[in-house]
């Protein structure tokens, strides 16, 4: 068997090993992710065969490990410190297997593949911790508020659930098949709304209610099929929102915030006044640190204890300058890649989807230092930039080419 089919193999049961993961938690106190994580990790190492990305690897480890290790004296945040490192590179590395083993076929079957078993196992998970198995998602009090199933990391499902299924939306919409399409966007919103995720939820909503404008066409038919996606859209968002806030009762959690810490810190959950309290701690940082960062010992000044869960701050202050240069460097580089790639009829969907996992990164978190979610973030990274997307049904040549390919 090829090594790319036995890691696509490996990442297919990814989350089901997660949500294992988090039951064996809840029940045994025993934890299996990591070490699964870290063949998946090493496998996609081996994968790598250009020395150059080996190097340019080696050299990026060597400095901010050595970094880290001068200014960071407790082994413990050493060891946080690193193991955040490695979730960076898993991204990388999974971006560059999924990229390398897709360049010659030029189809995104495996991804799809990918992120309809994904899908698949957090949606039965929803549903088991809607009958009372697992973890709930937020808690108040005594009160408690939405579900996750057996995830342990609850944050990073909701980044999870939104790439899974926007792409599940993109592979329909390649397709044209409106009516999968309407199906499927009705039930991802459904069970981001038992969640009572925002991200995901808001996420899966934009890209519902904007994929179908994506299409240039003015056709009438094509008109009452965008109205009519629209009118399903905007209803089951209407009815997904008002679940989550008066039957999950999450309108008592949001009131709590909202009349402790008003408007602004209900919408980012605190984290505006985090991140205003870390950008403190980073003034004080030495000009070494300010570049390469502090590890996280950083998070001992903070007076809740943790993080801010806005990635690029939780970059900045842990990984420095360099640190959000090389991440967002990155992003922005796919992002280009995906906006010029004119051979791919989704490419316009994925660009808007991988737009919605930088905006998730930028005001949230939980995305670039997510183990949980890192398959499905690279795959929506590489889902835009191969040629075409598995069985498209193209209907004519100038219905998704509006302009001839040269090659």
């Amino acid at each position: 068997m090829k090594r790319s089919n036995i890691i696509f193999y490996f990442l297919y049961i990814s989350l089901l090993v997660d949500s294992l993961n988090g039951f064996l938690i809840y029940s045994y106190s025993v934890s299996i992710s990591p070490f699964y994580k870290a063949i998946a990790l090493a496998l996609c190492l081996l994968h790598l065969k250009s020395k150059a990305r080996y190097i340019g690897i080696i050299l990026v480890l060597a400095i901010f490990i050595l970094a880290h290790t001068i200014q960071t004296p407790v082994w413990d945040d050493l060891q946080k410190s690193f193991d955040w490192l490695s979730k960076l590179l898993f991204i990388y590395l999974l971006y560059q297997f999924m990229r390398s083993s897709t360049a010659k076929t030029k189809n995104n079957e495996k991804i799809i593949t990918l992120a309809k078993i994904s899908f698949s196992v957090i949606a039965v998970n929803i549903f088991l911790g809607n009958l009372g198995f697992g973890y709930a998602q937020y808690s108040l009090g005594d009160q408690t508020y939405g579900t996750r199933g057996f995830f342990y990391a609850g944050n990073e499902l909701s980044v999870a659930l939104a790439c899974s299924s926007g792409i599940v939306m993109i592979s329909y919409f390649e397709k044209q098949d409106m009516a999968k399409y309407l199906v499927f966007s009705i039930l991802a919103i459904a069970v981001a709304a038992l969640t009572t995720m925002k991200a995901s939820l808001l996420s899966i909503g934009v890209l519902f209610i904007l994929m179908p404008l994506l299409k240039n066409k003015k056709a009438s038919n094509v008109m009452i099929k965008r109205a009519t996606i629209l009118i399903f859209a905007l209803g089951a968002i209407g009815f997904a929102v008002y679940y989550a806030l008066y039957q999950v009762d999450q309108i008592s959690r949001l009131t709590y915030f909202y009349e402790k810490n008003g408007l602004v810190s209900l919408i980012f959950s605190l984290r505006n006044i985090w991140a205003m309290q870390a950008l403190g701690i980073f003034n004080d940082y030495t000009w070494t640190e300010m570049l390469f960062g502090g590890g996280l010992q950083w998070t001992d000044k903070m007076p809740h204890g943790g993080i801010v869960e806005i990635d690029i701050i939780d970059t900045l202050l842990t990984y420095g300058l360099v640190g959000v240069v090389l991440v967002y460097g990155f992003l922005s580089f796919i992002l280009y890649k995906v906006h010029t790639n004119k051979n791919n009829p989704g490419s316009k969907a994925a660009l808007l989807l991988i737009l919605l996992i930088t905006g998730i990164s930028i005001t949230a978190g939980h995305v670039i230092f997510s183990g949980v979610s890192a398959p499905l973030i690279a795959a929506a990274l590489v889902y835009g930039l191969n040629s075409k997307g598995p069985l498209t049904k193209v209907r004519s040549s100038a219905s998704l080419h509006p302009r001839p390919h040269n090659a």
